[in-house]
């Protein structure tokens, strides 16, 4: 799976989910700053169990 595929997919499900949804409608600035920070935090975990695999 390409990162970047990973990603968009990523920000689709947190989307999808009410509690991240709702955070977006409350507060759109700050719920963007944690998106960003969690989706850096998800790709590092990615990349760690993808080179796992590849072992």
């Amino acid at each position: 799976m390409e990162c970047s595929f990973f990603l968009r997919k990523f920000r689709d499900f947190i989307m999808g989910e009410v509690r991240y949804n709702s955070l977006m409608k409350t507060f759109p600035q700050e719920a963007e700053e944690l998106f960003v920070a969690t989706e850096r935090n998800a790709k590092l975990r990615y990349e760690g169990y993808k080179k796992l695999s590849e072992m």
